[in-house]
């Protein structure tokens, strides 16, 4: 199933995007000295629930370990009022020419 997630399809309007990707890329090394140049991606969505009233976080349906004397109550994830967004955010280190490699190897 993880495989089939990844699979890329094609777009009618990929090389369009490609396009604009490169003439930023041409652009941050242009001015280099002036800018940064950074990535931003969204990764998921967390359910957060209400002031102490938690949210479930294993799936409808599932087994969960509670003790003998007391009660497992929490609120349905489907049903929450917010969310936390984590993004991840890279700086680059922008190359001396466009054809330059743009990613860094750890050291």
């Amino acid at each position: 199933m993880v495989q089939a997630r990844q699979f890329r399809k094609s777009h009618p309007g990929a090389h369009y995007a490609a396009a604009i990707f490169r003439s930023q890329r041409e652009l941050a090394v242009k001015f280099r000295s002036f800018n940064n140049f950074s990535c931003v991606d969204d990764k998921h969505r967390v359910k957060v629930g209400e002031p102490g009233f938690p949210v479930a976080a294993a799936e409808r349906g599932r087994r969960v370990l509670v003790s003998l004397n007391s009660s497992f109550q929490v609120g349905d994830h489907d049903f929450t009022q917010h969310s936390i967004v984590p993004s991840v955010c890279f700086l680059v280190d922008i190359p001396e020419t466009v054809e330059s490699s743009w990613y860094v190897k750890s050291q």
